[in-house]
């Protein structure tokens, strides 16, 4: 099957869109991806089964504003539908909203199989490229309703989607963010000899740091906490938002306590963070999409071992309640977080909640768990 695979975005960067085009390329299908970002190492992909097409769009050079970017994305559009007609592929596979209108007429074009692959709840995404919100959710029904099938990230997601879109439920295939167990690699860095020593109690977050994580309420519940508990804050940030943290760290007094530390790639993270003792996942409750939240770093911390605090979504009441591995807050503050901290630290049966927590990730929260229900899926898309 020749698949062409529309992404808005650096393919390093998107951990579940990665693991499909593995497991499709390692089944025999030619896959092309065409990528709006600068070219990158594609090191999760198997020889010869992908083409990447970089696409470079020169109004990237225009200023940052909602009009500006509406005459990007048509610009990206355009490029995207052109480049994917001359592929003639059997199925256009598009990932998020953003890639749908060049996939849809792709597919007429070629009368081929369509698939979206929503990793967001995009109407309900704080963002100014919703603006307007009856435009962009009519856009989205329109073209989600001509798709073949629809994936999301978890069966409540699915729920949601389901309803917004006043799509079918049948129409829709679940494909959860896990880990995969044959990509887990023994990362060369250790992050308890980086940062804390044999006797820290370590608190991890791991992910993109941007604000809306409650990353300043967890460096002020570090504060509330005794002197051998300390926070390792690992990945990516912009320096304006890194000064701001340590402003705030310095005015506490604990910049011996918290360390930024350089982000590792998706399959050496599990290793790395293994050596703490807690990780965290906590979202502002500030949109429907992070109210339905579907986090990669949930599982990974569980692949890991580590039990988890996390913001009291469905999804992460489901996993860490009905599995007792962790703990859900439901009012976030720094003393919340400390308390919830404090409460998993300090746990009595902490160590074989750790290898109970692995076994789990083996057993259960794992890519491979997944793989051979999405392969049926996928092959059954050119029979609808």
């Amino acid at each position: 099957m020749k698949i062409l695979l529309l992404l808005q975005d650096d393919i390093m960067h998107q951990q579940r869109i990665a693991k499909e085009i593995y497991t499709l390329g390692k089944a025999g299908h030619e896959i092309l991806l065409l990528e709006v970002l600068p070219p990158s190492s594609i090191e999760i992909l198997p020889d010869g089964a992908t083409q990447t097409r970089i696409i470079t769009l020169w109004t990237r050079t225009l200023p940052k504003n909602v009009f500006f970017w509406a005459i990007k994305w048509f610009e990206m559009t355009i490029k995207m539908t052109f480049q994917g007609l001359t592929y003639k592929p059997d199925v256009v596979h598009c990932v998020n909203r953003i890639t749908l209108l060049a996939g849809y007429i792709i597919s007429k074009f070629w009368n081929i199989a369509f698939l979206y692959d929503s990793q967001e709840i995009e109407s309900e995404v704080n963002s100014s490229a919703n603006w307007p919100k009856w435009f962009w959710l009519g856009f989205e029904r329109l073209l989600a309703d001509r798709a073949t099938r629809i994936m999301v990230t978890d069966h409540f997601r699915r729920e949601i989607t389901s309803e917004i879109l006043k799509i079918e439920h049948s129409r829709f295939f679940v494909l959860m963010s896990l880990p995969m167990l044959r990509m887990q690699s023994i990362c060369r860095r250790n992050l308890r000899a980086e940062f804390g020593g044999l006797d820290a109690k370590i608190v991890v977050y791991a992910g993109a740091i941007n604000p809306g994580r409650h990353i300043e309420e967890i460096v002020e519940s570090i504060s509330l906490l005794p002197p051998d508990f300390v926070f390792a804050i690992v990945g990516f940030v912009t320096n304006d938002y890194r000064k701001s943290l340590e402003l705030l760290i310095n005015r506490l007094g604990i910049h011996q306590r918290v360390a930024f530390l350089p982000p590792v790639k998706w399959s050496d993270i599990s290793d790395y963070i293994s050596t703490a003792d807690c990780a965290l996942a906590l979202y502002e409750m500030n949109s429907l999409n992070n109210c339905y939240c579907s986090p990669s770093k949930l599982f990974d911390a569980i692949m890991a071992g580590l039990p988890v605090i996390g913001t009291d979504t469905p999804l992460m009441r489901e996993v860490l309640s009905t599995h007792d591995v962790g703990m859900c807050i439901s009012h976030i503050n720094a003393s919340s977080i400390a308390t919830a901290i404090r409460t998993i630290v300090e746990r009595k049966d902490l160590l074989l909640l750790k290898s109970r927590l692995r076994e789990l990730g083996r057993e259960k929260y794992n890519w491979e768990a997944q793989e051979d229900s999405f392969l049926r899926f996928y092959e059954n898309l050119l029979s609808i």
